[in-house]
């Protein structure tokens, strides 16, 4: 028997294992770390054509949630069902990625990405708000804004790691159409109001002292008002998970139809209230979390008195039910 040869091979055996296990240093597509970004749309009852993505900014912060760095990506087409590769290269090392979409205009960061200082500006610091004029008053529509989380990616060069970023909505659409005001008038505002235009990088609204106000102007048209609203987040406990913030507690966004020649309010009341109230009255639950299209029905009578009608399901509330 050959000893030197025995030996020799078993002391080789475990190092073709690890080339094996590991990555080969000169194709480096079978290293380090791959990272996608993945929209599932069929997930969520969304609008038909809505939800577009620009482009998606994706924010690394090591393992004590400092910033590393941040990459810019192009339009997202997520209807193909596939996910979008975010070109990765850190040191090893564990790390959080945080995702927004279609930033730049309407929404943007404190601070901005410019001025963040890798090793020093922590996640706990960072926002996203709603850019607009100083009165808050919203005339034209805002962008569809998505968020992701991904905690625990671990950066390892000597071996291939995958994780995959799951995006939510943060944005929803309100259909509303008024029936019975053709007695009243022929032209109205209509507005809803919330105070939802800042999150931290948690994905949680941190309330403002100033709400922001999102005008329609309607007309009675074959006996209807029809306006529609694009919606921040309508909910505090719409995020990815309750991490102990209790949010804003004074939250209520709130629709008000006004009277446009004399400007008296034919109604006002609490949006979330009004949706939860359809559903409940009918025996659902509604899903903030998976529902961002709601289709409400105003309907009132000769007296002025109210049915409404969300996603198909009816109640008449009463006055402290709104």
């Amino acid at each position: 028997m050959n000893l030197s040869f025995t030996y020799k091979t078993l002391l080789l055996f475990p190092a073709m294992l690890l080339l094996l296990g590991g990555c080969i240093r000169e194709d480096r597509s079978d290293c380090g770390m791959r990272l996608w970004v993945l929209f599932d749309a069929p997930m969520y009852e969304l609008p038909s054509g809505e939800h577009r993505i620009g482009h998606i900014d994706v924010f690394a912060f090591d393992g004590h949630g400092r910033y590393v760095r941040a990459w810019i990506t192009g339009v997202y087409d997520y209807h193909a069902g596939q996910p979008y590769e975010i070109p990765v290269d850190l040191e090893p090392g564990t790390y959080t990625f945080v995702a927004w979409t279609n930033t730049g205009t309407e929404y943007r960061f404190a601070p901005a990405i410019g001025e963040l200082i890798p090793g020093v500006t922590t996640l706990s610091e960072l926002k996203t708000y709603l850019h607009g004029p100083a009165d808050r008053r919203f005339e034209a529509e805002i962008p569809d804004l998505h968020y992701g989380r991904l905690e625990g990616a671990v950066a390892d060069r000597s071996r291939k790691t995958e994780y995959t970023l799951y995006l939510i909505p943060d944005t929803y659409r309100i259909n509303l159409r008024v029936k019975g005001l053709e007695e009243i008038g022929e032209a109205f505002a209509i507005s809803l109001s919330d105070n939802n235009g800042l999150f931290n990088f948690l994905n949680r609204v941190i309330g403002e002292k100033i709400k922001d106000q999102h005008l329609r102007q309607g007309t009675v048209q074959q006996g209807n008002v029809r306006v529609s609203f694009r919606s921040l987040s309508l909910t505090d406990d719409h995020a990815i998970e309750n991490i102990g913030h209790p949010g804003n507690a004074d939250r209520s966004p709130t629709l008000r139809i006004i009277h446009r020649t004399d400007g008296a309010e034919i109604f006002s009341g609490d949006l979330v209230k009004i949706i939860r109230g359809a559903y409940s009255k009918s025996g659902q639950t509604v899903d903030f979390d998976k529902t961002y299209l709601f289709d409400i029905i105003f309907s009132f009578d000769a007296e002025m008195n109210l049915t409404v009608t969300v996603n198909g399901w009816s109640y008449s509330p009463n006055p402290v039910e709104l």
